[in-house]
C-alpha cells in the first residue's frame, strides 16, 4: 500500500516556515531601519530647535546683554531646556563668576566679540586680523572647541581677552568666511554666537551614533 501525503499538512509548515523567516527578517532589519529614522528625525527636529535658540541668544548678545552674569546664563539655560525639551542639558556657572565653562552637560555655547583690527586699531603684530576681544562659554566646554580664535588668556570673570592685538592666539582668520566678502571696517565689531548640543539618548549602538547638532549666528 502506497503512503499517503498530507499536501495541506505540506503547505501549512512551508507558511508557517516563511511566518518564522519574516519575523526574523523585521527583527534584524526593519526594526533597526525604523528605530534609526525615528532617531534621525528626532534629532532633525532638535537641530531645528537649536538653530533658533542660537538666532535668539546670539541677538541677545548682538544688543549688550552680559552673559559673565549668572542670572542671564540661568536665563538661556532655561530657555534652551523649555525650546529642546532637555532640562539639564546645558549648566550654567551659577554661583561663581566663571565665564570658562564647566564639564558637565550635553550642551555648550560659545559666545565669542570678534574685531577688524586695522592700521586705526593698532599698529601689533595682529594689524589687519580679525581678533578675538572676549569669549564666554556656557556648558560643557569640553564638547566642542571653536575655530575662531583660541587667545592665550582670557580672564575667568570677564572673559576678556589679554592683550588681543599683539597675541598671535588670538587671531580668528576663519571668521572672515562667515561674514560678507566686503568684510569689516577698520575697528568693527561683530558678535558670533555658536551652538553645540550633543544627544547621547538618542544613539543606537551599531546603528546610530554621534547624534549631535552645531550652529553658529553673527549679529
Amino acid at each position: 500500500m502506497k503512503p499517503t501525503i498530507d499536501y495541506r499538512s505540506s503547505r501549512r509548515s512551508r507558511r508557517g516556515a516563511t511566518t518564522v523567516e519574516f519575523a526574523l527578517m523585521a527583527a534584524f532589519y526593519f526594526v533597526p531601519m525604523i528605530l534609526g529614522t525615528f532617531a534621525v528625525g528626532f534629532n532633525l527636529l532638535r537641530a531645528m530647535q537649536a538653530a533658533q535658540v542660537t538666532r535668539d541668544v546670539s541677538h541677545m548678545y548682538g544688543k549688550g546683554i552680559d552673559f559673565t552674569q549668572t542670572g542671564y546664563q540661568n536665563l538661556i539655560v532655561s530657555q534652551i531646556g523649555e525650546q529642546l525639551q532637555m532640562v539639564g542639558n546645558i549648566t550654567s556657572t551659577s554661583g561663581t563668576a566663571n565665564v570658562t565653562g564647566g564639564g558637565q552637560g550635553e550642551g555648550v555655547i560659545i559666545l565669542s566679540t570678534i574685531q577688524w583690527a586695522g592700521p586705526n586699531t593698532t599698529s601689533g603684530a595682529n594689524k589687519n586680523q580679525y581678533v578675538v576681544l572676549s569669549r564666554i562659554i556656557i556648558g560643557n566646554q569640553t564638547l566642542y572647541k571653536t575655530l575662531y580664535g583660541s587667545p592665550t588668556t582670557i580672564s575667568s570673570t570677564t572673559g576678556l581677552v589679554s592683550n588681543p592685538y599683539t597675541d598671535t592666539n588670538a587671531r580668528a582668520p576663519m571668521f572672515g568666511k562667515l561674514i560678507p566678502p566686503n568684510g569689516m571696517t577698520d575697528g568693527q565689531t561683530a558678535y558670533l554666537t555658536e551652538t553645540y548640543f550633543s544627544a547621547p539618548g538618542l544613539e543606537i549602538p551599531g546603528l546610530v551614533q554621534s547624534m549631535a547638532s552645531y550652529n553658529f549666528a553673527v549679529f
